[in-house]
């Protein structure tokens, strides 16, 4: 409610002309935001999103895991838009996506465990 109250506000006082919009897919439709994903499927390696960028529909796996991630990518997508990238060519990158190091990274022991390495510098 209150991403939408400023949203409106922005609109109202003429600022809004030159901003992208990303929204999750049943929120973006509503508002017509340039970019509004959601997320199929996600398992530890990966989440599986669709929806539409830049008014092109599409559906792809991208390597990183939780679904929170979809706010990362939709506003990566907008960025991306911003710069003169098309949603075909948005679509197509999406997949190259990753986490930088030290960032959800698996880790395979010596003694066989599997340990999840999540850290900041």
């Amino acid at each position: 409610p209150y991403t939408r109250k400023m949203w409106q506000n922005a609109k109202g006082a003429g600022r809004a002309e030159n901003a992208l919009l990303f929204a999750e897919t049943e929120e973006g439709k509503k508002f017509g935001a340039h970019v509004s994903l959601s997320v199929v499927h996600s398992d530890e390696s990966s989440i599986l999103v669709e929806g539409v960028i830049g008014e092109v529909q599409g559906r792809t796996r991208v390597p990183v895991f939780g679904n929170h991630n979809v706010n990362n990518l939709m506003a990566a997508a907008c960025f991306a838009l911003a710069c003169g990238m098309s949603g075909f060519e948005i679509w197509a990158a999406l997949p190259e996506c990753k986490t930088t190091w030290g960032r959800h990274q698996w880790v395979q022991t010596k003694n066989g465990a599997r340990a999840l390495f999540d850290a900041y510098r």
